[in-house]
């Protein structure tokens, strides 16, 4: 998968967000006993991929039939989420 982000002002940490988009589980034990639940965007890892200086730059995460991705961008110093997109 390839993934652009544009140029702009700021700076920060590329972090990827590797979830699962929906998933059924077996509960065997509690009030929800013998039901399947379906859980949504079950986050499996989150790494940093880069960083970025406010200039335009290209990477590529590997392709995942069964994963999503959402890219991130956490300005540094107070760690803000200044950007976010879901692939």
């Amino acid at each position: 998968i390839t993934v652009s982000i544009g140029a702009g002002e700021g700076n920060g940490d590329i972090i990827a967000v590797e979830y699962t988009p929906h998933e059924r589980t077996d509960v065997l034990r509690g009030e929800n006993r013998n039901r399947k639940l379906t859980n949504v965007n079950i986050v499996d890892r989150f790494y940093k991929v880069g960083t970025w200086d406010g200039r335009a730059q290209t990477f590529n995460l590997p392709r995942s039939k069964s994963k999503g991705y959402a890219i991130l961008i956490q300005q540094t110093g107070q760690r803000q989420i200044i950007s976010a997109n879901n692939l």
